[in-house]
């Protein structure tokens, strides 16, 4: 079949080679040349792969997509943790009504559902196969955790004495997090569950979470003044966090010492001390008689005190083989480092003159005091002026 425009050059190309021949003989060697490598190479068989090194190529990109999406999920969840550290520091620091507050909610707010987002969409990459069912299982807990968030925070309100329950909150959320991620180290395979350590675990986490609650309380009783109605308060908050750890302590610690290794029930015997100095430091709080002054200072014992309590569970970890460093949280990847810092900038702003004034204010408008002065105040107004 004759195609208009191919078979002709085609025939000018054959008469344009004969006239090169006829007019250099050594052409017509290259030309021969030429054509003996187009034949070998036609020759060659093309390059080919079977069924199984198919089957193996497209296996070990879908492990190693998998594998890149859990890392980003498991990045992601990191960052949702850390938002909840921010969310707590500013609880502490500032009233619910506070323009810092409010400012730091919408901020932390827009940034969890960023991170929702994500993880709805890497959902998609594995859901459909039954053999990730527990890394979807990992990672419905996470969302349901930030979505619980999302949905909590902006309707959230509390007094200077109701810090305790949204301590409690945020912890428990901290909590699920964590187990969210330990759930995706376990598919990965880095890591083995195994029941026996959960007392151990649990026992850590509590601490660390004490310690990050008690430093945060430190650095405001150090930073500023505190109103007398406020150093009451605040010394009822701390005594509530520090009596709620002590009893899950006491319920951890008998199962900590049941473990059948030497080494853990010597580490066992030895927390007892700072158990016990913890709860003597404690009972001086539940005095109620002291200064802001003698307050910061039983806090930074306590701290050093859960410190030491927090590397004795470590210790009995590394015993009992659960050494995963990655189930550490609180690590923060250069992609959010910027808006990390604007996080930290934003919780660590005292409240300003306007909001004390408010709060202040609010606080005195409940004693009956203050109505006996208002109505006294009227009283004389009304002689003043009749």
């Amino acid at each position: 079949m004759k195609i208009d425009g191919i078979q002709e050059s085609a025939e000018n190309r054959n008469q344009l080679d004969r006239e090169i021949i006829k007019k250099n003989p050594l052409a017509k060697e290259v030309t021969k040349a030429q054509m003996t490598t187009e034949v070998a190479t036609g020759k060659t068989p093309p390059v080919s792969f079977s069924f199984q090194e198919l089957s193996n190529l497209q296996l070990s990109r879908t492990a190693t997509n998998l594998e890149l999406y859990m890392k980003l999920m498991m990045n992601n969840a990191k960052k949702a943790n850390d938002l909840i550290f921010y969310v707590m520091r500013a609880g502490i620091k500032n009233p619910t009504d506070s323009t810092k507050w409010q400012t730091v909610r919408r901020e932390i707010s827009s940034q969890l559902s960023t991170i929702l987002m994500k993880q709805h969409n890497f959902e998609a990459y594995f859901s459909e196969n039954p053999a990730n069912q527990k890394l979807f299982l990992a990672n419905q807990k996470i969302m349901n955790e930030i979505s619980f968030l999302l949905k909590m925070l902006p309707t959230l309100t509390f007094e200077t004495t109701g810090k305790y329950d949204f301590l409690r909150t945020m912890q428990i959320a901290s909590g699920n997090m964590e187990k969210g991620i330990q759930m995706m180290r376990e598919f990965q395979g880095h890591i083995e569950h195994a029941t026996k350590l959960d007392p151990i675990v649990e026992a850590k986490q509590e601490t660390n979470w004490m310690i990050k609650v008690l430093r945060e309380f430190g650095n405001m009783f150090h930073a500023r003044h505190l109103m007398p109605y406020e150093l009451q308060a605040e010394n009822i908050n701390i005594w509530k966090v520090g009596s709620e750890y002590l009893k899950m302590m006491n319920q951890l610690l008998p199962q900590i010492g049941a473990f059948p290794n030497g080494n853990i029930q010597i580490f066992h015997q030895q927390a007892t001390k700072p158990l016990t100095e913890l709860f003597q430091e404690l009972q001086r709080l539940a005095d109620g008689q002291m200064t802001q002054g003698s307050i910061a200072v039983i806090l930074d014992r306590m701290q050093g005190q859960l410190t030491r309590l927090s590397q004795l569970f470590q210790k009995m970890e590394v015993e009992a083989g659960f050494t995963d460093a990655e189930r550490i949280l609180g690590s923060v990847d250069a992609e959010s480092a910027s808006d990390m810092t604007k996080m930290m900038l934003l919780a660590q702003q005292e409240m300003s003159f306007l909001d004390l004034l408010v709060k202040d204010f609010r606080s005195v408008s409940k004693q009956p005091v203050f109505f006996l002065i208002v109505a006294i105040f009227i009283i004389l107004l009304f002689f003043i002026l009749f």
